[in-house]
């Protein structure tokens, strides 16, 4: 892993759970893609990033998130993002990762859409609902490379 990353994980709910703190570079790509790939279980159908507790993370992870995005999907499993944090947010927002992957506030939330299916599904943590054919191609199709055009990376305040 990059320096300053530490990644946790654990199974909750039928969710495969990642804690990640500190760092998130291009060098920490290859050990998230492996943890989840050796972490998917029978019955698991969420992998859930929380990414609260990163304090920098590259245009390369994003373009990552995207592609293990749409691996997950092909195997039918989904990918959410938890964020906190409002600069890796930003990040999220001006690759249009975002749009793909609406950041949630907290782990507890994820795992409270995972446990409601398809009706709690239809609401972003904001409350507003997405509209069906959304839902449809957020699950069937890839974003793109996202963060290709954005920035390098933006660094979280604390």
């Amino acid at each position: 892993m990059g320096k300053g990353l530490r990644l946790e994980k654990h199974v909750e709910g039928g969710c495969l759970v990642f804690k990640a703190a500190g760092e998130f570079t291009e060098l920490d790509c290859g050990t998230l893609v492996s943890a989840t790939r050796q972490g998917l279980a029978p019955g698991v159908r969420r992998v859930i990033l929380d990414v609260s507790g990163v304090t920098f993370m590259s245009s390369a992870v994003l373009g990552a998130l995207a592609a293990e995005r749409h691996r997950l999907a092909g195997s039918g499993c989904e990918l959410a993002l938890v964020c906190g944090d409002s600069r890796v947010r930003s990040l999220l927002a001006l690759s249009g990762l975002d749009k793909v992957v609406p950041p949630l506030e907290s782990v507890a939330e994820a795992l409270r859409i995972n446990r409601g299916g398809a009706a709690a599904a239809g609401a972003r943590a904001d409350g507003r609902r997405i509209a069906r054919e959304e839902l449809d191609a957020d699950r069937g199709h890839a974003s793109g490379q996202a963060g290709s055009s954005g920035p390098r990376g933006l660094r979280a305040g604390r």
